[in-house]
């Protein structure tokens, strides 16, 4: 396959790659690159696909950047790679048991990001290393991970191991009760980024081992047909081998608490139409608000006592509303004799309100909403669907993020999709328009063309 395009960092490229077949479970690509800004870049994509173990996909990439067979050279001359191994593994259905595992050597920070950025667009991250056996059944999923560090230039905190449990919704016999539960155990140790600082300033790892346990017992309750009331009551206790501040053998309890509310209204319209092919046999319209009260007492050891290893550790006082307010337009499609309900269109908005609270010596000053979230979805036709979402900040009353994203689609034979998206962060205002298209001319040739447009600084960033 060869991949012709224009980029504002990579300049005039052409991206090449030859597949070989080994075998039914073994084939993979040969990739040579050139980019006119960065030279050459060569690479190679190996897939494997074995019943008894499992599949996985090796990749190897290199570049030596700014070179003499760069055309416009855009900064130092410097070798940039990555490895990268991904595996999962099915051990059966009966056991319901599978391993997923993932590993990445980068050679810097940014070669995913500069290299494969539809890589990078679709993690939002940096790659993980780790490797998970996970359990799932109906009453409960565990899960045995080990996480660990292999490129010195990031934070990462290391679960050398970590074990959890989580128990869902268990009836207790026949009543209206439900327990709900998780517990894990961890050794927990972050590495920092200590690259472009000198020695003497360089953090150490901080460790520490964590036992959380988490039980709720909760209240499902029917008014009216048709308002849901689900009153709860939990307590977190949480063991940490040391604190901040190096004090050993601590304990933290949290008492937390609240209540579930959300009511169904419905209407149906005898509205029967092929109008624009939209297939309509009757419509029914769907309201559900709901409102759910939350409150979490202050912990015993306050979070800025603890090595925040993630969010278990940042736990605090808590006392709010979770407002939302659910539309749904469904009718029904098919044969006569079984027609089904589907979704023409969802629009579903939510935002928490936090109530004045003593923290501490610390006075919330009024009380607040957050951040007001806006997701809409409209499904006119089985090979047609837009999908929206919004979120607000109601402090500064601007949009902090958004994204609209058009699919079409003629079975196998074409797709259109096309996208914007919307960022308004500290760094500053990110708004693209992306347009992904495919056409099948054949069983042997297929054309696409792809489009990434920079609406706030006015120029296309990639084309191919």
């Amino acid at each position: 396959s060869v991949i012709p395009g224009e980029d504002k960092d990579w300049g005039y490229y052409v991206l090449t790659a030859y597949r070989y077949y080994l075998a039914d479970w073994s084939r993979g690509d040969i990739l040579l690159d050139y980019r006119s800004k960065k030279g050459l870049g060569e690479g190679i994509n190996h897939y494997i696909d074995t019943q008894q173990l499992g599949k996985g996909a090796f990749k190897f990439y290199y570049t030596h950047e700014n070179d003499s067979l760069a055309y416009e050279k855009t900064g130092a001359i410097r070798d940039r790679y990555r490895y990268q191994y991904r595996h999962r593994w099915d051990m059966g259905p009966d056991t319901g048991t599978y391993m997923i595992g993932e590993l990445n050597k980068l050679s810097d920070r940014d070669i995913i990001k500069d290299i494969f950025y539809n890589e990078y667009e679709e993690l939002g991250s940096a790659p993980d290393n780790y490797i998970s056996f996970i359990t799932t059944k109906p009453e409960y999923s565990t899960e045995f991970l080990v996480r660990a560090r292999l490129n010195n230039f990031e934070t990462v905190v290391e679960r050398l191991p970590q074990y959890n449990i989580n128990i869902y919704n268990y009836q207790i016999k026949n009543t209206a009760f439900y327990y709900t539960g998780s517990a894990s155990g961890a050794y927990l140790n972050t590495k920092y980024d200590n690259s472009n600082v000198a020695p003497w300033q360089a953090q150490k790892d901080v460790g520490a081992i964590r036992v959380d346990a988490y039980n709720q017992l909760s209240y499902a309750a029917k008014l009216f047909k048709s308002w849901s009331v689900t009153p709860y009551f939990g307590m977190r206790e949480t063991y940490y081998s040391r604190n901040k501040w190096g004090d050993t053998n601590e304990f933290r309890t949290i008492f937390q608490g609240g209540v579930d509310n959300q009511i169904k209204f419905y209407k149906i319209y005898d509205v029967e139409t092929d109008f624009m092919g939209l297939d309509i046999n009757k419509l029914r319209h769907i309201i559900t608000p709901v409102a759910n009260y939350y409150f979490r007492h202050q912990p015993t050891i306050d979070p800025s006592n603890l090595n925040q290893f993630d969010e278990i550790d940042a736990f605090e006082a808590n006392n709010g509303i979770l407002f939302g307010l659910e539309n749904r337009l469904q009718t029904k499609r098919g044969e006569s004799s079984n027609m089904k309900s589907v979704d023409l269109a969802t629009l579903m908005i939510w935002s928490d309100y936090q109530f004045r609270l003593d923290k501490g010596n610390t006075r919330f000053k009024s009380n607040k909403f957050k951040t007001l979230e806006f997701q809409l979805e409209l499904i006119p036709y089985s090979w047609a669907y837009l999908t929206s979402k919004l979120s607000v900040d109601t402090k500064r009353y601007t949009v902090q993020s958004g994204s609209v994203d058009l699919v079409m689609n003629g079975g196998d034979k074409w797709q259109l999709i096309v996208g914007q998206r919307y960022e308004n962060v500290t760094t500053g205002i990110t708004s693209l328009i992306t347009m992904d298209a495919t056409y099948k001319i054949n069983d042997k040739w297929r054309i696409r063309a792809y489009e990434r447009f920079n609406l706030e600084e006015g120029f296309i960033e990639e084309q191919e």
